[in-house]
């Protein structure tokens, strides 16, 4: 018989593996030597149980698809020996050559200090080999100054791969060349936030007098004393705590600086919405003393929201000049809410006003009208001060001194420490004022003018003042006249001031008398012309026989 020949060419033998050469293979058994794989070849491969995890062959089952790389040819066993570490070390080091082309970030963990740097080694997601790497020390962090090791060793950390490495050189990788491109793309999606309601979270790595700084992903925000809170603050470490977070809204950015500024108090609720829809004037509410001076003292009533009791409000005493005289800081106090200004943010306070007013009780017990007796405590060109008693100040204006029009100056007639007799005029309780006089003391002498001194009637006196428009004749303690320059009989060359002086003795006629305008007018001229005419009327009219001399000038006129 003859035996069939075949041709050897149409069988196809597999190409064998290849030292180096990467290729996958099925999983096939797992012993405790190693994991069975069929790589297409007349022997299988083998990958030391060494190279797994417990974990990891525990996941392991027939089929299950394992890249490796091919180490050599073990012809006692005959298995093709792999290497699943070399394989996925072979990968990374393509991606990390791949990563220095495209400057896409690769992953690590610092875990040495070196000479010169660190020692980084680099990972990929889902491959547990790993490639030693080295970080410059210069390349830690984007500002120059000493770098703590203990914030390095140990950190998991992104880089940005500066030079790919070699076969006998480790690739160079830069942390501070990552954080500048983050900080480049931080800053454009920040400056897309500024003047918006959204904020960002920054925590803070500086405190200052005049404000802080913070960082958000590299980027830095600076936000002045003036927006860290809402409410009044000392020190800004009573607001603030070094290296915390905070919210902050963006308002600006400083090309120059590469620093955005912004507000933390404008990330929060604004607690002036909330406390104007809660109170109103007029409503009395609970505090705490936060600051004083020498005007007044600020009190927190809601958190965030301040308001200032002036001094004048601390006490219904006058003799309080100094907030400190009432309060302290710390103190707990109830306040009355005098005027809210929500676009000013300013509130006034009263404390004296949930006190009870001494004002009110002093008038209950002397009613406009009555008469009180005191002590001159300070005189002023316009009014006198009157202590009356229990801190009770009364207040004699200049015009309620006397009924003459023309009063003194105060200061002339009163001195600190003179007690005086006055009556109370009217009083205001809520303002702590009492308005007092002295005049009043004694009847309006302008009632009875016209019967004292009545028109036609001749008067004496003694100059008080000289004007160029006439001279004043005081007449009794509280009425002057007036002589009009005109009616004063002046020589012609002779002005007022060389014929009247003050102290002198003058008589006049009263020609008008206006008691709503507080005038008498007087006349030297028309007092002289009576007497005068009376002279010779007494001349003229001795003998009954004889004409009087009015009748004569009388006839002569009417030309008879």
């Amino acid at each position: 018989m003859e035996v069939e020949k075949f041709d050897d060419s149409l069988i196809e033998v597999p190409e064998a593996p290849r030292r180096g050469q990467i290729l996958k293979g099925a999983v096939i058994s797992i012993t405790a030597d190693g994991v069975y794989l069929d790589i297409q070849f007349k022997s299988e491969g083998m990958i030391p149980v060494s190279e797994f995890s417990e974990e990891e062959l525990k996941s392991l089952e027939p089929g299950t698809e394992l890249s490796a790389m091919v180490m050599g040819f073990d012809r006692d066993s005959g298995l093709v020996r792999l290497s699943r570490e070399e394989a996925e070390k072979n990968l990374l080091i393509e991606e990390i050559a791949s990563a220095a082309r495209t400057g896409r970030p690769v992953d690590g963990v610092v875990t040495e200090k070196i000479k010169g740097g660190y020692l980084v080694l680099l990972q990929q997601k889902g491959v547990s080999a790993k490639l030693p790497a080295f970080l410059p020390a210069s390349q830690v962090d984007l500002r120059r100054r000493q770098v703590d090791e203990s914030s390095v060793l140990g950190r998991h950390m992104s880089f940005i791969v500066v030079e790919p490495g070699s076969k006998k050189r480790k690739p160079v990788v830069s942390r501070a060349a990552y954080i500048e491109r983050n900080i480049k793309r931080r800053i454009e999606e920040f400056k897309e936030l500024m003047g918006s309601d959204k904020t960002v979270k920054a925590r803070v790595i500086s405190i200052k007098d005049f404000g802080v700084f913070l960082e958000s992903g590299g980027v830095e925000i600076f936000v002045k004393r003036e927006e860290l809170a809402w409410k009044r603050f000392d020190r800004v470490q009573q607001v603030i705590d070094f290296g915390e977070e905070y919210p902050v809204r963006l308002l600006d950015f400083d090309e120059e600086k590469r620093r955005f500024l912004g507000s933390i108090k404008q990330a929060l609720p604004d607690p002036w919405e909330e406390f104007t829809k809660k109170y109103r004037k007029g409503d009395v509410v609970d505090g705490r003393v936060t600051g004083l001076t020498a005007f007044g003292a600020f009190v927190e009533v809601e958190e965030g929201i301040e308001g200032m009791i002036h001094v004048s409000e601390l006490s219904w005493s006058r003799n309080i000049k100094k907030p400190s005289q009432v309060l302290k800081k710390g103190d707990r106090v109830s306040v009355k809410i005098l005027k809210i200004e929500k676009e000013k943010r300013r509130i006034s306070l009263s404390l004296r006003q949930t006190l009870e007013n001494p004002w009110e009780e002093f008038l209950k017990k002397n009613p406009p009208g009555t008469r009180v007796r005191g002590r001159v405590t300070y005189v002023t060109s316009s009014r006198v001060f009157v202590d009356l008693g229990d801190n009770i100040e009364g207040i004699v204006k200049k015009e309620d001194l006397s009924w003459d029009k023309r009063v003194p100056d105060p200061v002339e007639l009163y001195k600190k420490g003179q007690e005086i007799e006055c009556v109370v005029l009217r009083g205001e309780a809520e303002n702590a004022r009492i308005f007092l006089g002295i005049k009043q003391l004694t009847e309006d002498p302008w009632q009875k003018v016209n019967e004292r001194f009545p028109v036609g009637s001749v008067v004496k006196g003694r100059v008080s003042d000289v004007r160029n428009y006439g001279v004043f004749v005081r007449l009794d303690e509280a009425m002057e006249g007036l002589l009009p320059r005109p009616e004063a009989m002046l020589p012609k060359d002779k002005k007022i001031e060389d014929v009247f002086s003050r102290g002198q003795d003058v008589e006049a006629i009263v020609t008008e008398i206006d008691p709503k305008k507080r005038r008498i007018t007087l006349s030297i001229r028309q007092l002289e012309e009576r007497r005068q005419k009376e002279e010779l009327e007494k001349i003229m009219g001795t003998s009954k026989g004889l004409p009087k001399l009015g009748d004569v000038f009388g006839h002569i006129l009417k030309g008879g």
